[in-house]
């Protein structure tokens, strides 16, 4: 089976639900509407915690998720937190993350995915679950070795178009992105009250 872990900034639509295709599962860092701290994102993509906060199995519904860029160093910083850690799963392991101001769906990764991945698929979504256009409901955070949740800032977003590539990162497949860009971000963010 192989594992892909999906990183960068995610957001979450309320409406028209999608299934999860045959032999795909989804493991979920934050509950819906919770954003998630880089400490947590960070720490699931090394394997220092492996606390998952749900998970879709195929053939159930879940709402479609857009996945955005975030900061290139921070981006970098995930990258090598997944090829450092001490995370183990069979099969191959692939990372994926957006590319420069580009933001795609979830359900069109997943289509992707199946064409270019043979066989199921475990797809780790490392990313916040806000909601388009509104506040997330809490914060899920990971800090020192433990696991809370705050109340958010109230930011949000709109989608803009979408984009990623292949390429291959210190000697492991790869479907993911380096760029320069210092400041790439999921769309205008606006103040929610």
């Amino acid at each position: 089976m192989a594992s892909v872990f999906i990183a960068g900034h995610g957001r979450m639509r309320r409406s028209g639900s999608v299934a999860a295709p045959a032999g795909v599962s989804i493991a979920w860092a934050v509950p819906p509407t919770y954003n998630g701290s880089g400490g947590l994102s960070t720490a699931l993509l090394s394997g220092a915690y492996d606390g998952w906060a749900g998970h879709t199995r195929a053939g159930e519904p879940y709402y479609d998720h857009y996945l955005c860029p975030d900061i290139a160093a921070i981006m970098a910083n995930k990258a090598v937190a997944l090829s450092q850690g001490n995370r183990t799963p069979r099969g191959e392991i692939y990372l994926l993350q957006p590319r420069l101001k580009f933001t795609t769906t979830l359900s069109s990764i997943v289509l992707f995915l199946k064409r270019r991945v043979p066989g199921p698929l475990q797809i780790y979504w490392t990313c916040c679950r806000s909601p388009i256009g509104e506040p997330s409901s809490r914060i899920r955070l990971f800090e020192g070795g433990t696991t809370g949740t705050s109340r958010p800032a109230g930011m949000s977003s709109r989608i803009r178009a979408w984009c990623f590539h292949s390429q291959r990162f210190q000697g492991r497949k790869s479907i993911s992105c380096s760029h320069s860009a210092t400041s790439a971000r999921c769309g205008p963010r606006t103040r929610s009250s």
